[in-house]
């Protein structure tokens, strides 16, 4: 019996299988408890699977780990694919809130800038000087 099947197993029983010299095995085998998703669980973007700056992060911290973290007989393959695994987490993890701070650093700028337009239109309509520097191009 496999490792990850002997893990699920609740209970087993073997018993005679008539006319043979071979026993018959039974086993109750329950599913893999995992923790209910809900607000607390992070999931990545699908997007950003995509961003090549996503990508070349990832490759280099994937080629570190490599190096840094050579398979021995001590620690096998499975254990670092593991290890890996978290690793790639948190590097996933790290990229998104970077990317997500950015994102509301660009928007706050932008409504910055909104607001400039909009004073400057709302103190002399008549007036272009809300549409100099770019702000023009703020949609309201």
């Amino acid at each position: 019996m496999s490792s990850q099947i002997y893990e699920a197993t609740t209970s087993s029983h073997s018993k005679p299988i008539k006319p043979s010299d071979h026993y018959g095995v039974s086993l109750a085998i329950s599913p893999a408890v995992a923790p209910p998703r809900g607000p607390g669980a992070w999931a990545m973007p699908p997007s950003i699977i995509t961003h090549a700056a996503f990508k070349t992060i990832m490759a280099a911290q994937i080629q570190a780990f490599m190096l840094a973290c050579p398979v021995s007989p001590t620690a096998g393959r499975a254990v670092r694919w593991d290890q890996l695994k978290v690793h790639i987490q948190d590097v996933a993890r790290n990229y998104c809130s970077t990317f997500h701070a950015e994102r509301l650093k660009q928007l706050r700028a932008l409504r910055v800038r909104a607001g400039l337009a909009r004073a400057a239109y709302l103190a002399d309509p008549t007036s272009q000087a809300y549409t100099g520097s770019g702000l023009w191009a703020v949609a309201f």
